[in-house]
């Protein structure tokens, strides 16, 4: 009987978004390095977008990014989350829930002022924004 050849796992990830990124992450952790991610834009992230005025091309934690996606999250709703942010040791801390903020519900009309209001559970960000999450998960 004739030998056979040696075959590979090969393993595609469409989309750099969250999800296609942790499928990575869990795919090193594994010692898999086998794998092509594919994008079609210019960079990772998907819905999760943030920018910063003043520091562009810098890394989230340090430029004081603006989310411009996904902000928050809640650890008692997404504990898978929740574990990534620690496993990635990235620092979170609680939406405040006093004072004013500002809404702006449309492109086409100025933001309104109105006051804070509790969120029960309490949802949490991440210093340098949801950004912060996409480039741990880059590196």
């Amino acid at each position: 009987m004739p030998d056979r050849p040696t075959t590979r796992t090969r393993i595609a990830i469409i989309g750099a978004g969250l999800s296609g990124l942790y499928a990575a992450y869990l795919l090193g952790a594994q010692g898999i390095q086998d794998y092509g991610l594919l994008e079609a834009r210019d960079s990772p992230g998907g819905r999760i977008a943030s920018t910063s005025l003043e520091t562009a091309g810098k890394p989230a934690a340090a430029a004081g990014c603006f989310d411009l996606g996904a902000t928050w999250f809640w650890p008692d709703i997404q504990p898978e989350l929740d574990r990534l942010v620690r496993a990635l040791e990235l620092h979170r801390f609680a939406q405040h829930e006093t004072g004013d903020l500002l809404i702006e519900r449309s492109a086409m009309s100025a933001p309104q002022r109105t006051r804070a209001f509790q969120v029960v559970p309490t949802s949490m960000r991440l210093a340098g924004g949801m950004r912060a999450l996409i480039d741990a998960l880059c590196t």
